[in-house]
């Protein structure tokens, strides 16, 4: 009896050891791809106001995200240009739109009930915080970014076109042709989208000045509070799982 306790325990050392060294050779969890998010005000947030970013994974389209400054027919209201995923804050809710052609609006939809967070996104004074799993599916094998084929589908996008846009009000289609107050990258004439690798783990800070706003917006927004659409900085922080 004494024979075969010792070697039950010899075997559960073996097995304890075996697990100490999975992590070099065994099955482990890794950490999921996803992509953290900041926008920062330069006063506080309106939750009355609209505060989007989007996102491209298709950069060799020759376009991206571009804040829109007038009257649009596109559904999200503040972004055009070619984008595949944008998320919008507006009334104190965190709304996600897909495209399943990032060159085409009229694949657009919002997304209710989306897995595309992560985690909660939180709002504070003047800040706007998501984190967006990169692996997560619109519908069934439907990813919200480009993924592989096959059994076992990966991220198939290295880097994203992204832009950012601030701004009071929408503006539907039709006769009103009014140039509203408006805050994307780099906006003070047209709006410019900037790449972002997520190749690998990595972070980046992208700083936008103060006041670079248009300067012929319609007399009729002169109440607004420009510092509350005012985007100071961008942060952005990929990790990747392998």
């Amino acid at each position: 009896m004494k024979f075969f306790s010792l070697a039950s325990g010899l075997l559960l050392l073996a097995t304890l050891a075996g697990c100490a060294k999975s992590p070099a050779g065994g099955v482990t969890n890794t950490a999921p791809n996803r992509l953290e998010v900041t926008l920062t005000l330069a006063q506080t947030i309106d939750p009355n106001f609209y505060y989007a970013v989007a996102f491209d994974d298709n950069p060799n389209d020759g376009d991206g995200p571009r804040a829109i400054v007038g009257n649009t027919a596109v559904l999200n209201g503040v972004m055009a240009g070619n984008w595949r995923t944008l998320v919008r804050y507006h009334l104190n809710q965190f709304e996600v739109f897909y495209r399943s052609n990032p060159a085409d609006p009229s694949t657009e939809r919002q997304i209710l009930g989306t897995a595309l967070f992560f985690s909660q996104p939180r709002a504070t004074a003047n800040s706007l915080n998501f984190v967006l799993d990169l692996d997560a599916q619109v519908s069934q094998g439907n990813f919200f970014f480009a993924h592989t084929s096959g059994a076992t589908p990966a991220l198939a996008v290295d880097r994203f076109d992204v832009n950012f846009v601030a701004t009071n009000t929408i503006i539907i289609a039709g006769r009103d042709d009014r140039i509203k107050p408006v805050d994307a990258y780099e906006a003070g004439s047209t709006s410019t989208f900037f790449e972002f690798q997520i190749g690998s783990t990595r972070r980046a800070t992208i700083q936008d000045p103060t006041g670079d706003r248009r300067l012929d917006i319609d007399p009729s927004f002169g109440s607004v509070n420009f510092g509350q659409i005012d985007v100071t900085q961008l942060d952005l922080n990929v990790t990747r799982n392998r």
